[in-house]
């Protein structure tokens, strides 16, 4: 006769249980952490970089600000375009006046202070450079904390603006053609011989060049297996050496 009971009592025991684990989850996704990261470009061959700002689990955002940095011997601002999400900032949030220092301040915040939402992995702004040169390999794009802190805040249970402590702000880069000069004299391996040290990786992409200029009547020697992709260049200056023991491979 008690059996229809530990039935009942066994499905609320099931039916609290589902409660308790979504109840769990969804607390995980209303405190994911906000987070505002810039984009990367692994490599490309192209002279104009149009970088995204963008954002995940902005939900109630009231203010955004911070400051972005880049390097300016690889990379020249050139100007702002407006991103794709629901939350926008143009020039009239920023601080352009130190842009051709490498230095680019941001700030936005909500009139109505209801918080907006924007949608994850959508741009609040770009920023276009133009690439200076060869580049140096890889330039940064980062944020920085000076001389605009880093903060985005959210609208509070009580209805009044915090700041998210646990907020991330993810760096960026462009990775690009390089120029890697050979300037001393013998084994092809030995760092010292590269101009700053940087000796071409095992495969140079394309648009990358090598420049072989060993110094005096130096000889470089490739002692090394060496592949030059397409679109790269290696290139040895008139009147200098090169010695080539099977090593090289030109795709």
């Amino acid at each position: 006769m008690n059996q229809p009971e530990i039935k009942l009592n066994a499905n609320r025991f099931l039916l609290a249980t589902i409660f308790l684990i979504a109840t769990f989850f969804s607390a995980i996704k209303t405190f994911a952490q906000e987070k505002l990261y810039i984009d990367s470009l692994t490599y490309t061959c192209d002279s104009n970089y149009s970088i995204g700002i963008r954002s995940k689990n902005i939900t109630k955002a009231v203010a955004l600000q911070g400051t972005i940095v880049w390097d300016t011997t690889a990379l020249q601002y050139t100007s702002i375009s407006t991103g794709s999400s629901t939350l926008q900032l143009d020039n009239t949030n920023m601080n352009l006046s130190m842009a051709n220092k490498g230095v680019l301040t941001f700030l936005w915040y909500d009139n109505f202070l209801a918080g907006v939402a924007s949608t994850d992995d959508s741009s609040l702004f770009v920023i276009n450079f133009k690439r200076i040169g060869v580049g140096s390999n890889k330039a940064i794009i980062a944020f920085s904390p000076s001389p605009t802190k880093l903060e985005i805040d959210s609208v509070a249970s009580n209805g009044n603006p915090v700041n998210d402590n646990n907020a991330i702000f993810a760096n960026g880069f462009v990775t690009i053609p390089y120029n890697y000069i050979f300037t001393g004299n013998g084994n092809w391996t030995d760092a010292s011989n590269w101009q700053n040290g940087l000796k071409p990786p095992a495969i140079i992409s394309g648009c990358s060049q090598i420049t072989i200029n060993p110094s005096g009547s130096g000889n470089c020697i490739l002692n090394t297996l060496q592949t030059v992709s397409g679109g790269a260049k290696c290139i040895v200056v008139a009147g200098k050496k090169l010695q080539l023991p099977d090593n090289l491979i030109i795709q």
